[in-house]
């Protein structure tokens, strides 16, 4: 998965740190633990099945959205854990000049873009996530938005994160991106550290064999996979396994999952639920959909 130095010192002149190794394996694990906890509390709250009073009062969906707000603020700081372990291995001004440093934020603009609007909007607008859910009597599709203020004082997904203020990630496109860009962070990081220290004995390649990717992988493929109308369009990458033995390969791709539906293709007759937080002044609110708008 990724090749890092595993026993040499990078202390010399500086604050004493975890060896680069170290670093990764906490922040990772971090990512990791919080996915996991994501996934376990959707499959908890899809068994209890649709009623209308859950539907009615989205209280239910706290711990979720709690989960969420981890689980982004995990990968936002391993963003950072990953530029530390980067810096470590070279001179401040080597760092900040090298190519192949370049190239690895190249390769993750868009992902660390989105990411940074999202963890800013949350630390320091007072943004929070909201839940949504698109309902038949049969089913319920869950997601979130991030709540903020329009030009105009409503209430409603945040424009900045949110096209044009309307939309909501659904959870079943949401928790497949994130791990499959973890795991393209991952090779990209791999791809600067070889080029910059070369093929040198200290590297090495590390694997992370644990039961928690397994669990993660297994509640992924047991959630159904159905997007928000406005994800159609958007990537919804695909997150496969296949037990050989006592053996599972799991793959990742980027490549659109030909099998995601939307809601509204997978029911007539579909309602939605979404919930706003209030702030004891705001009277003023805007919808992340119109159903209308989605034919």
């Amino acid at each position: 998965m990724l090749t890092l130095p595993l026993g040499r010192e990078f202390q010399a002149g500086r604050r004493p740190r975890r060896p680069p190794l170290g670093i990764y394996n906490i922040s990772l694990k971090r990512i990791l633990d919080a996915l996991l906890r994501v996934l376990r509390e959707l499959r908890d709250v899809q068994e209890l099945g649709v009623t209308a009073e859950r539907v009615k009062n989205l209280g239910w969906f706290d711990p979720v959205l709690a989960a969420q707000h981890e689980l982004l603020m995990a990968i936002q700081s391993h963003k950072d854990d990953c530029a530390a372990i980067l810096k470590m291995l070279l001179m401040e001004e080597d760092y900040r000049s090298n190519s192949h440093v370049t190239a690895y934020w190249k390769a993750r603009k868009g992902y660390n873009s989105f990411l940074d609007r999202v963890a800013n909007h949350l630390k320091h607008h007072q943004g929070r996530l909201c839940p949504i859910v698109f309902y038949s009597p049969t089913n319920m599709y869950l997601g979130y938005y991030v709540e903020g203020v329009d030009s105009s004082g409503h209430l409603g997904p945040e424009p900045s994160i949110h096209k044009r203020g309307r939309g909501a990630f659904s959870f079943a496109r949401d928790c497949r991106y994130h791990i499959v860009q973890t795991y393209l962070n991952a090779h990209e990081l791999s791809k600067a550290i070889t080029a910059v220290l070369g093929a040198q004995e200290a590297c090495h390649e590390v694997e992370h064999n644990d039961t928690t990717v397994t669990q993660i992988i297994e509640l992924l493929e047991q959630m159904p996979l159905v997007v928000y109308p406005d994800e159609k369009g958007m990537l919804v990458p695909r997150v496969e396994s296949t037990l050989i033995g006592d053996i599972r390969i799991v793959s990742f791709s980027l490549k659109d999952d030909a099998s995601a539906r939307t809601a509204k293709e997978k029911s007539r007759f579909l309602r939605i639920s979404v919930r706003w937080g209030g702030d004891g002044v705001t009277r003023d609110y805007r919808l992340p959909y119109k159903l209308s708008d989605h034919p």
